[in-house]
């Protein structure tokens, strides 16, 4: 099968089955391999696919051939859909969203804007480090207003102010000399005063007593 060929099975699936059953089969790909054979959702989706377009996909290799690598889906939302749930739509539908959405939605929507402050927080509160979501801090930063962004820090900081010292590296990979307009990180005599010399010891901003 060339590519042409691959390329027009891969549309008619699509159009067929919709982007949630084709994007499920994209993503099952090295499961699969791995596996060495079909699950019944996806012996019922090819037997319907050759039901309509007469294509048989009976072998795991024939499958990976076809979809392996092939780029997801995305659904077509207006603006006025992805502000009834941003949530769900950043989070979970595969839809590509501009980034004046993303600004308009954090102004409009306290839920949103609380729910992916939180995402941050409880990764630093948990790791200490951001870096598994760099990418995706990476965009919002570089979108919102610098105020907003200030807002940001100031939430994480104020979830985990002894994990300062693990999560401000990433903002100063982003922000590079933009970081002076952020707070500067607390001292640990500040920390101290927040926690007490008993938590500050449990929580290594001070070393034990001797």
């Amino acid at each position: 099968m060339d590519e042409s060929q691959k390329q027009a099975v891969l549309t008619s699936t699509l159009e067929l089955f919709g982007v949630d059953k084709f994007n499920r089969l994209i993503s099952s790909v090295d499961e699969t391999a791995t596996r060495g054979s079909f699950r019944y959702w996806q012996f019922d989706l090819f037997a319907k696919l050759h039901e309509q377009i007469g294509l048989t996909i009976n072998t795991v290799d024939q499958y990976v051939a076809i979809f392996r690598d092939a780029p997801a889906a995305t659904k077509d939302i207006t603006f006025e859909e992805f502000l009834i749930d941003p949530n769900r739509y950043y989070y979970m539908e595969p839809v590509v969203i501009p980034n004046e959405w993303i600004i308009r939605a954090w102004e409009e929507s306290a839920l949103f804007r609380e729910n992916v402050t939180y995402e941050f927080s409880r990764e630093a509160s948990k790791n200490g480090d951001l870096d598994c979501l760099e990418d995706s801090l990476r965009r919002l930063i570089s979108i919102l207003p610098i105020s907003r962004s200030i807002e940001l820090y100031h939430a994480i900081r104020n979830e985990s102010p002894h994990r300062e010292s693990e999560f401000r590296p990433t903002f100063e990979r982003i922000l590079g000399k933009e970081i002076s307009d952020f707070p500067d990180p607390f001292t640990n005599d500040q920390l101290v005063d927040m926690f007490g010399e008993d938590i500050a010891r449990e929580l290594g901003i001070i070393p034990p007593k001797e």
